[in-house]
């Protein structure tokens, strides 16, 4: 592959790079930073202490958590409500049918 193929792949956002063991990975080309006072840090260290995340990682994920509602429900939130109704709908139906027979 010539130099200037390789060096525009690197700047490409829309693809995933390979590392020095060809594993691809996500580019992350954008830094947002910000800063904390102490209380707030310390906040923040107890709420990731048991995710295994760094504080980086733990906020970026907030913030494509929030940035990717819809309807006020994560997708994750999503899917699982929507079990919810599709059970209880089931469970009531199969009630009523019971209650039909008798």
């Amino acid at each position: 592959m010539p130099a200037h193929a390789r060096h525009a792949k690197l700047f490409d956002p829309n693809i995933l790079e390979e590392d020095m063991m060809g594993k691809s990975r996500v580019r992350f080309p954008h830094t947002i930073s910000y800063r904390l006072t102490d209380e707030d840090y310390l906040k923040l260290q107890r709420e990731i202490h048991d995710t295994g995340l760094t504080p980086h990682d733990w906020c970026r994920l907030v913030v494509l958590d929030r940035l990717n509602r819809d309807r006020g429900l994560s997708k994750t939130e999503e899917i699982f409500f929507e079990q919810m109704c599709r059970t209880q709908y089931l469970v009531a139906n199969g009630f009523q049918l019971l209650a039909d027979e008798t």
